[in-house]
């Protein structure tokens, strides 16, 4: 599932993934974990799990069916490169990303280390934006966008 995004600077939101866990202390005030307990007080069927790392494949080939193009934030409501999501679901969400070269995915992670040791492995599609949710100094050691990956 897709919805249609109020974020300036994207059209709709693609979570593959929801929930996530507390890293630093840019993560304090989490837009999404608040959100997600909102949704499921409302009897939010994708967050019944509140905002324990959950995947969602089931729509996986979403972006497969717009015929449009669309600016698609990724993973709005949680971090792809979380622990817990699998190495090789993270490979069948970029292999979609990869066979719809007519949307622009943005990703945006935390977790700078594990984007790092899997961007090698990924087929990044040309027009794909990764940031990285910078809460410190760090982040820039971590050679992430050493790779040729675009941010936004």
């Amino acid at each position: 599932m897709a919805t249609r995004s109020s974020i300036e600077w994207t059209e709709m939101t693609w979570n593959r993934v929801t929930g996530c866990t507390k890293i630093s202390q840019g993560c304090k005030h989490c837009y999404a974990e608040r959100m997600a307990k909102r949704l499921k007080a409302m009897g939010g069927g994708r967050y019944t799990n509140g905002f324990q790392v959950t995947l969602h494949p089931d729509s996986l080939d979403a972006p497969r069916r717009w015929r449009q193009p669309r600016v698609v934030f990724v993973n709005s409501m949680s971090d792809l490169f979380h622990d817990e999501v699998p190495r090789a679901y993270i490979e069948r969400v970029f292999a979609t990303m990869r066979d719809c070269s007519h949307h622009t995915f943005q990703v945006l992670a935390k977790r700078s280390e594990r984007l790092a040791a899997l961007a090698p492995r990924l087929q990044w599609p040309r027009k794909n934006r990764a940031a990285l949710r910078a809460c410190n100094q760090h982040v820039e050691r971590d050679g992430v966008f050493s790779e040729g990956l675009r941010s936004f």
